[in-house]
């Protein structure tokens, strides 16, 4: 059983959709609300030549895309703030502001690119199949969660970027 802050978490997340240049090209990631109903934080590989941003979300249980727009990025950090145009159906998630102890649960919680690809055995043939979420299918929207155990901070990235956390949730490319 899911427990109940997961669905207010759940809808704080969103999938990041960005057209490409050339047609039918685009990058998919994962975003969070950080500020107010509307401001994101996603990677800035996942926007990079992007000509265009959208924010995709289930808002009762029903696809929505949202345009957005890039406030700011940084390749450096690897890090772009959007801002949708309308609000968004979560609310900001807050970052830890406390060091984490060994244990601690946490979780990771995206849209990673192998979730989109579903592989299932041909009945009649044996064969295995593979067939790729689209932007109609609800399950497009809704993110993968990973659970783990903290297992230590990592001080000496303090002066780098600030503290890292080490941890056993899977992280997978795009969550």
């Amino acid at each position: 059983m899911r427990p109940a802050f997961s669905f207010a978490i759940e809808a704080s997340v969103v999938r990041v959709i960005v057209p490409q240049s050339q047609p039918d090209s685009f990058s998919l990631g994962t975003g969070w609300i950080v500020s107010g109903r509307r401001v994101v934080i996603t990677n800035n590989h996942v926007v990079e030549g992007g000509t265009a941003f959208h924010l995709g979300v289930l808002v009762d249980g029903k696809p929505q895309v949202i345009e957005a727009k890039l406030l700011r990025r940084s390749p450096e950090k690897d890090l772009a703030v959007l801002e949708a145009v309308r609000d968004l159906p979560g609310k900001a998630l807050p970052l830890a502001g406390y060091e984490t102890r060994a244990t601690t649960r946490v979780i990771a919680i995206g849209f990673p690119g192998t979730a989109d690809l579903a592989l299932f055995s041909d009945r009649s043939t044996g064969e295995m199949k593979a067939v790729r979420f689209g932007l109609e299918d609800e399950d497009f929207y809704r993110p993968t969660w990973t659970e783990g155990v903290a297992s230590r901070n990592l001080s000496y990235f303090r002066s780098i970027d600030g503290p890292a956390l080490q941890h056993s949730a899977a992280i997978n490319q795009g969550n």
